[in-house]
């Protein structure tokens, strides 16, 4: 990654070493925009990264091949932005939050790591709920997480599976802590 003091903007390059040559993976960025986080994928073969423009709003979620550049958006929200993401162990899937405009609300989503249409981890939120934090089972087939879903402002500890197609609704979250 390098960092433009000037111009206040971070940009993602992978090397292959030990004599490669820089590879861009962000491609071109707006001046208000930069690049948020990033991580490799377990078995190496693509980047994901998240861009976001002015003071980290509306962040995206794309995936970008390291050795060639390719890259590809897989999530654009609606409405608020990516805070962050995990990887299914198996690389197949990405399991990331998303919050609303004044970030008091933030859900879990996961979609294909190929891209493809999303799906919503958690259960329907109370008013003024909200997932505080989450991770993905060693073997990649559901997400624990904590959020005040059921009480407002009494976080209790849920899981609840993946699907095998990001598309396919999430049926079950079970809360796992006692009241």
């Amino acid at each position: 990654m390098t960092y433009n003091q000037s111009s206040e903007q971070a940009q993602l390059y992978s090397v292959v070493l030990p004599d490669g040559a820089p590879i861009k993976l962000n491609g071109p960025l707006a001046a208000d925009e930069s690049v948020g986080d990033f991580d490799f994928s377990p078995d190496d073969s693509y980047v994901a990264f998240t861009i976001y423009s002015g003071e980290y709003e509306n962040a995206i979620l794309y995936r970008a091949d390291p050795l060639s550049g390719d890259r590809q958006l897989l999530v654009d929200p609606a409405a608020g932005g990516v805070s962050d993401f995990l990887f299914t162990p198996d690389s197949a899937r990405l399991v990331y939050s998303v919050y609303e405009d004044d970030y008091s609300l933030r859900e879990i989503w996961v979609v294909a790591a190929t891209g493809g249409a999303p799906a919503k981890v958690n259960g329907p939120l109370v008013a003024g709920g909200g997932v505080d934090r989450y991770n993905i089972s060693p073997d990649g087939q559901r997400v624990v997480y904590t959020a005040d879903q059921e009480i407002d402002q009494v976080d209790e500890l849920y899981a609840a599976t993946i699907p095998d197609e990001p598309a396919a609704e999430i049926a079950v979250y079970l809360p796992v802590a006692i009241r």
